[in-house]
């Protein structure tokens, strides 16, 4: 009787073994094209592994991971929910689908997902990490904030990716940069990542704090720079007083990336103060031929040629520098004025034009388009012009008496008057705007005041 028990056992083993021999062997060699990145070799025999074993949960985990690689959400959310089914207690697959949803913005959902956490967890400080992610993507950045320190100060095994957090948020959402940098130095404490000292580095560079800037940044391997991490550096030693390796850094960019026509003209700087003429001259020749990549490389080189009267050059430079993407009233100022210098009264206009519509506040693009009108005996057309920069600067002296003048050859008298009493309030001591205004009360028949303001004249 016991033997044929025995022998009773075998036979069953026996006869089960196929149908396990067969999922397993499905699951390993979906997972094996996992591993070498064939997810459409593993797709096909994962499913058939999970329809021969309907409960198998190794299965369901292995295509929850299959189609989040593959960013195949419905797919893997679809999995994520078979897990529940077979387990409601399992926390890790909570986790796992509160992070799918705010991959997806699909807050609310991701929030009730964590609270299941909770519920069997109530100190899951992983689910913190994902409750701070969720707070982040929603905007509440201090909650945010709160909820990731709990998350560091409650497992360290955390601590790095929750210091990364905060510093970001310090960095890019709530710009308190010093608080940034506190949580960057805490994270690379636990681990030296390049990509978390280039962050580190710009923040020092946006608070002006070259020295720190520089001195983080050289940390990172060359080899590993960014070209924007380059031009950094070779700002950063530039603003140090490090002349010598402002030079180097920015001959390495030049290197990489020989149409840069900041690197050109930065080098043209550095050697002209460094005494070196021939190269000066060669890197200044070189930023000339470019076309522009960094508006505002174009525009100081423009600037450099402008107070050399060299309009013309001037004008090529700071045409370079505007782009849909750079529309820099100063360049267009600076288009204006070397128009203007040169004659071409038309093209100054339109240079002054766009200035004043790009940034109406800065007044001096009113003021040319004024005095254009006027050598044009347009008083009419400049008046406007004058009205509108005193509406940004209504104590400025030189438009007002501008604004007086243009009244009075309109033998706008009344207005003349006007204007010209707005000047001498401003400034007692001009005599010419003293005199002008006696002129004008002259030709309003006011002799007594005509008088008085011609005293006041001399």
């Amino acid at each position: 009787m016991k033997a044929k028990k025995i022998v009773l056992t075998i036979l069953i083993v026996i006869l089960s073994l196929p149908a396990w021999a067969n999922y397993f062997k499905y699951y390993n060699q979906g997972v094996k094209y996992m591993e070498l990145g064939d997810y459409i070799s593993a797709e096909p025999h994962l499913i058939h592994a999970l329809k021969s074993k309907p409960d198998f949960v190794d299965g369901m985990w292995a295509l929850v991971k299959l189609y989040s690689t593959k960013q195949e959400w419905p797919e893997a959310i679809k999995y994520c929910k078979m897990l529940i089914e077979n387990d409601p207690k399992d926390v890790a697959i909570y986790l796992t689908l509160s992070d799918i949803y705010v991959r997806l913005a699909r807050y609310k959902e991701a929030a009730s997902t964590i609270r299941k956490v909770y519920d069997f967890e109530p100190n899951n400080t992983s689910a913190k990490l994902i409750e701070g992610d969720i707070l982040k993507k929603q905007g509440s950045y201090e909650a945010a904030v709160k909820v990731y320190k709990a998350a560091a100060a409650a497992d360290k095994k955390l601590a790095l990716k929750a210091y990364k957090s905060i510093a970001t948020i310090y960095a890019t959402k709530l710009d308190q940069l010093k608080n940034a940098q506190v949580y960057y130095k805490k994270a690379l404490a636990i681990k030296k990542e390049h990509k978390m000292l280039v962050l580190l580095a710009y923040t020092y560079f946006k608070t002006r704090d070259w020295a720190n800037g520089v001195s983080t940044l050289a940390k990172v391997k060359e080899s590993s720079l960014s070209t924007d991490d380059i031009g950094w550096l070779g700002f950063g030693y530039k603003k140090t007083g490090n002349d010598s390796k402002a030079i180097y850094y920015y001959e390495l960019l030049y290197k990489r990336d020989s149409k840069n026509q900041k690197a050109a003209f930065e080098l043209s700087e550095l050697y002209k103060k460094k005494g070196d003429s021939s190269n000066a001259n060669k890197y200044l020749e070189i930023a000339k031929s470019m076309d522009s990549v960094d508006y505002s490389a174009a525009y100081r080189l423009g600037y450099q040629l402008l107070k050399q009267d060299k309009f013309k050059e001037a004008i090529g430079q700071f045409k370079k520098s505007i782009s849909a993407k750079n529309n820099f009233y100063g360049s267009w100022y600076a288009l204006g004025f070397c128009e203007y210098k040169l004659g071409n009264k038309t093209a100054a206009v339109r240079g002054f034009q766009k200035a004043s519509e790009l940034k109406p506040s800065y007044t001096a693009s009113f003021l040319y388009l004024g005095i254009i009108y006027d050598e044009s005996k347009n008083y009419e057309e400049a008046i406007k012009a004058y009205l509108k920069a005193l509406s940004y600067a209504p104590n400025d002296e030189s438009l007002w008496e501008y604004l007086a003048g243009d009244y009075f050859e309109l033998g706008q008298y009344s207005n003349a008057a006007a204007a010209f009493e707005k000047v001498v309030k401003i400034n007692p001591k001009n005599k010419d705007a003293w005199y002008n205004l006696s002129q004008t009360y002259q030709n309003l028949d006011k002799p007594n005041l005509a008088a008085e303001a011609l005293e006041r004249s001399k």
